[in-house]
């Protein structure tokens, strides 16, 4: 305790790891995996326990060259005040998706719902060679699109997607009926889930002049890939610099 009889900080050391994988592959949240341990040691052969990492939520809308996510270990034991570094060993289970997009599907945009079947997989399969290929896709969902309200040039509308299985949806897009793209926002959630279907909804909002009596929308989502299986044996300087 401090002075004034407040309890200090426990001191513990942090650590990050930068995952990386190129597209279109990407990461994914789940709790497939969440907490997992590295086991730790210092340079003195001083035994500092487990580091524990979460690998929970890893999914990110955004879409790069090369997917980056970094995730952070904590450790509750120091290294020997002499210790020149800390060695890191085990595995890490990291979800790994592929980036997947739709064509554009044709909506009549009415207050009263219209539904459309999709034929989309929420897995990819993989090849005996190791080569990622995308599964033989089955009409599996449903959209459902519809105008929330207008007010002027403002609109607000709402999509979803309804399915047995969970997809992991990045993002909504929307076109006019000339196929231009509609910049929206989102501005709010919905759905339901029962024991063997589920409801993923948005209201998106936007600007648009004139009249539109069609919408066109496309989906930007992530099928599952696998597991993967990431070996760890790294010596990091208590500096934090690897070796």
């Amino acid at each position: 305790m401090d002075k004034k009889g407040e309890s200090l900080p426990v001191p513990k050391l942090i650590f990050g790891a930068m995952l990386s994988v190129p597209s279109p592959l990407n990461f994914e949240s789940g709790d497939k995996v969440q907490e997992q341990v590295l086991t730790a040691e210092d340079s003195t052969g001083k035994k500092l326990g487990v580091v524990t990492f979460n690998l929970g939520f890893l999914g990110d809308p955004s879409r790069e060259s090369v997917n980056k996510v970094v995730v952070y270990g904590e450790c509750l034991r120091l290294p020997a005040a002499d210790a020149a570094w800390v060695r890191l060993r085990g595995t890490l289970r990291v979800p790994v998706a592929r980036e997947r997009e739709t064509p554009l599907y044709e909506f009549p945009l009415e207050e009263k719902e219209v539904k459309k079947d999709v034929p989309l997989s929420p897995y990819a399969e993989r090849e005996q060679k190791g080569d990622i290929i995308v599964a033989e896709e089955e009409p599996a969902c449903e959209w459902t699109v519809s105008l929330a309200e207008r007010k002027g040039e403002e609109f607000a509308v709402r999509v979803s997607l309804g399915s047995e299985h969970r997809f992991m949806i990045d993002e909504w897009q929307l076109f006019d009926g000339k196929g231009r793209k509609i910049d929206s926002s989102v501005l709010s959630f919905f759905g339901s889930v029962s024991e063997n279907f589920q409801e993923d909804g948005y209201v998106l909002q936007f600007p648009y002049q004139g009249e539109l009596p069609v919408l066109k929308v496309k989906l930007l989502y992530k099928q599952h890939v696998d597991i993967v299986t990431v070996p760890v044996d790294v010596r990091i300087g208590l500096g934090g610099q690897r070796k």
